[in-house]
This record gives C-alpha cells, structure tokens and sequence, in this order.
C-alpha cells in the first residue's frame, strides 16, 4: 500500500466498526516505512472502538514494528510525528494488539529490519 504519496494522494481510509482493513498487506517493507493510516469513525472517549492490529510476517524476521495512534491529521508528509507509540511487534512471526485508547488515527511503521520477508499488518475494528 502506498504511504500518503500515492496516486490518489490519499492522506487515511475511513474505517467503522465491524471493518477489517491491511495496513500493510503481504509485501516487503523497508526500515522506517509507514503503513497506510486509518481514520476510525466514532472514536471518542464515550464512543471508542475497540481494534486489533494483527502482525504477521512470511518468515521469522528480524524486525521491529509500532503501533500508533493520535488525534491529529496526516499530511502529505506522513502520519503526525509526536504520535503516541501504542505498542511494539520485536522478531515475532505471528503477533496481535488490542487497543481501546480511542485514538482517530492508527498507522504502523517498520521500524528496522534486517533481510525481506513479506509482511501483513491487519486492523479489526469491532
């Protein structure tokens, strides 16, 4: 997926509950590399949605990949940079993170790696 710069220069895709959207989806990421942010409808403190993020990678890797969220706008330049690190996947085949913080956006990002293997970051919104 392209990261903010894309043909459609599409800053995040609007989710809602029951949705099920790949923030990378089964391809090669590069250290320092964001996903594709999602705009979660009717996150608030009294209307939250509950999302699980889950990590899966083709190979074991030797990789790090954060979760985010914030409450402030994308830009043309990426996610906003003093979001809040929400969580941390460190050389783990198979992971998963269930976040209830209310955030409007979510993004992961690859932090390092080391090698290619393909990897697939899902988010769930329930």
């Amino acid at each position: 997926m392209p990261a903010f710069n894309g043909a459609s220069n599409v800053l995040a895709t609007q989710v809602a509950q029951g949705d099920t959207i790949p923030l990378f989806s089964a391809e090669t990421v590069v250290a320092a590399e964001n996903s594709t942010v999602i705009a979660v409808l009717s996150s608030s403190p009294s209307g939250r949605r509950v999302i699980t993020f889950t990590i899966n990678w083709a190979a074991v890797p030797t990789a790090v990949i954060e979760i985010f969220g914030s409450n402030n706008y994308p830009s043309s330049a990426g996610p906003d940079p003093a979001g809040f690190l929400l969580y941390t996947s460190t050389n783990k085949q198979n992971d998963n993170f269930t976040d209830n913080t209310g955030f409007v956006f979510y993004w992961a990002q690859c932090v390092s790696i080391t090698g290619t293997t393909l990897c697939t970051v899902i988010a769930n919104v329930a």
